[in-house]
Protein backbone atom coordinates (compact mmCIF):
# COMPACT_ATOMS: atom_id res chain seq x y z
CA UNK A 1 0.00 0.00 0.00
CA UNK A 2 2.91 2.38 0.70
CA UNK A 3 4.13 1.95 -2.88
CA UNK A 4 0.74 3.04 -4.23
CA UNK A 5 0.57 5.96 -1.84
CA UNK A 6 4.08 7.05 -2.85
CA UNK A 7 3.22 6.77 -6.53
CA UNK A 8 -0.01 8.70 -6.02
CA UNK A 9 1.91 11.41 -4.17
CA UNK A 10 4.47 11.59 -6.96
CA UNK A 11 1.69 11.96 -9.52
CA UNK A 12 -0.09 14.53 -7.39
CA UNK A 13 -3.28 12.55 -6.97
CA UNK A 14 -5.07 11.44 -3.84
CA UNK A 15 -4.98 7.81 -2.79
CA UNK A 16 -7.72 6.18 -0.68
CA UNK A 17 -5.07 4.74 1.65
CA UNK A 18 -4.50 8.24 2.99
CA UNK A 19 -8.05 8.21 4.31
CA UNK A 20 -7.20 5.28 6.57
CA UNK A 21 -4.38 7.21 8.18
CA UNK A 22 -6.73 10.11 8.87
CA UNK A 23 -9.09 7.74 10.68
CA UNK A 24 -8.07 7.69 14.37
CA UNK A 25 -8.71 3.96 14.61
CA UNK A 26 -6.00 3.37 12.02
CA UNK A 27 -3.42 5.88 13.19
CA UNK A 28 0.08 4.45 13.17
CA UNK A 29 1.42 3.45 16.54
CA UNK A 30 3.76 5.83 18.24
CA UNK A 31 6.86 4.76 20.09
CA UNK A 32 8.40 6.17 23.23
CA UNK A 33 12.06 5.23 23.73
CA UNK A 34 13.70 5.79 27.11
CA UNK A 35 17.52 5.71 26.99
CA UNK A 36 19.56 5.82 30.18
CA UNK A 37 22.98 5.00 31.56
CA UNK A 38 22.80 2.02 33.88
CA UNK A 39 26.24 0.58 34.61
CA UNK A 40 25.46 -3.00 35.62
CA UNK A 41 24.96 -6.32 33.88
CA UNK A 42 22.33 -7.19 36.48
CA UNK A 43 19.15 -5.79 34.95
CA UNK A 44 16.85 -7.00 37.73
CA UNK A 45 16.23 -3.45 39.01
CA UNK A 46 15.33 -2.36 35.46
CA UNK A 47 12.83 -5.22 35.16
CA UNK A 48 11.26 -4.30 38.52
CA UNK A 49 10.62 -0.80 37.16
CA UNK A 50 9.30 -2.23 33.89
CA UNK A 51 6.83 -4.41 35.83
CA UNK A 52 5.52 -1.32 37.64
CA UNK A 53 5.22 0.57 34.36
CA UNK A 54 3.40 -2.31 32.68
CA UNK A 55 0.77 -2.23 35.44
CA UNK A 56 0.09 1.51 35.18
CA UNK A 57 -0.02 1.34 31.37
CA UNK A 58 -2.53 -1.51 31.50
CA UNK A 59 -4.68 0.33 34.04
CA UNK A 60 -4.63 3.54 31.96
CA UNK A 61 -5.03 1.72 28.63
CA UNK A 62 -2.25 3.95 27.31
CA UNK A 63 -0.04 1.41 25.58
CA UNK A 64 2.43 -1.34 26.29
CA UNK A 65 6.05 -2.19 26.93
CA UNK A 66 7.57 -4.11 24.03
CA UNK A 67 11.12 -4.76 25.07
CA UNK A 68 14.56 -3.36 25.65
CA UNK A 69 18.03 -3.16 24.26
CA UNK A 70 20.94 -3.22 26.67
CA UNK A 71 24.66 -2.88 26.09
CA UNK A 72 26.47 -6.16 26.88
CA UNK A 73 28.28 -4.45 29.77
CA UNK A 74 25.03 -2.90 31.06
CA UNK A 75 26.31 0.62 30.50
CA UNK A 76 23.24 1.74 28.55
CA UNK A 77 19.64 0.55 28.31
CA UNK A 78 16.81 1.45 25.93
CA UNK A 79 13.19 0.73 26.90
CA UNK A 80 10.56 0.65 24.14
CA UNK A 81 6.90 1.54 24.71
CA UNK A 82 4.18 1.53 22.04
CA UNK A 83 0.77 3.16 21.96
CA UNK A 84 -1.55 5.44 20.01
CA UNK A 85 -0.19 8.60 21.68
CA UNK A 86 3.44 8.87 22.83
CA UNK A 87 2.66 12.00 24.85
CA UNK A 88 0.02 10.09 26.80
CA UNK A 89 2.47 7.22 27.33
CA UNK A 90 4.96 9.65 28.84
CA UNK A 91 2.34 11.34 31.04
CA UNK A 92 1.35 7.95 32.47
CA UNK A 93 4.84 6.60 33.14
CA UNK A 94 6.78 9.79 33.93
CA UNK A 95 5.92 9.83 37.66
CA UNK A 96 7.54 6.38 38.01
CA UNK A 97 10.55 7.35 35.89
CA UNK A 98 11.16 10.49 37.98
CA UNK A 99 11.28 8.59 41.27
CA UNK A 100 13.91 6.04 40.15
CA UNK A 101 17.45 7.37 40.71
CA UNK A 102 19.07 5.55 37.79
CA UNK A 103 16.43 7.00 35.42
CA UNK A 104 17.00 10.65 36.32
CA UNK A 105 18.43 12.39 33.29
CA UNK A 106 17.22 9.65 30.93
CA UNK A 107 16.79 10.71 27.32
CA UNK A 108 13.27 10.38 25.94
CA UNK A 109 12.53 10.10 22.22
CA UNK A 110 9.16 9.98 20.58
CA UNK A 111 8.82 8.24 17.21
CA UNK A 112 5.74 8.79 15.10
CA UNK A 113 5.11 6.56 12.11
CA UNK A 114 6.87 3.51 10.74
CA UNK A 115 10.60 3.20 11.41
CA UNK A 116 11.45 4.11 7.81
CA UNK A 117 10.73 7.80 7.47
CA UNK A 118 9.50 8.26 11.03
CA UNK A 119 9.37 11.63 12.71
CA UNK A 120 11.57 11.56 15.81
CA UNK A 121 11.27 14.17 18.52
CA UNK A 122 13.62 14.43 21.48
CA UNK A 123 11.67 15.24 24.62
CA UNK A 124 12.98 16.90 27.80
CA UNK A 125 15.14 14.60 29.91
CA UNK A 126 13.53 12.86 32.89
CA UNK A 127 13.68 15.10 35.93
CA UNK A 128 14.65 18.23 33.98
CA UNK A 129 11.36 20.12 34.47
Amino acid sequence: MEVFASLAGFLGISYPGELLIADARHRPEQVLIIHFQYGSCDLSRVFEVVDRIRKVLAKAGAGEYRGNDAAPDGSAVFLHFYGRDADQLLRVIEPILEEIPFLRGAEVKKRIGPAAGAVIEVMPRIGSK
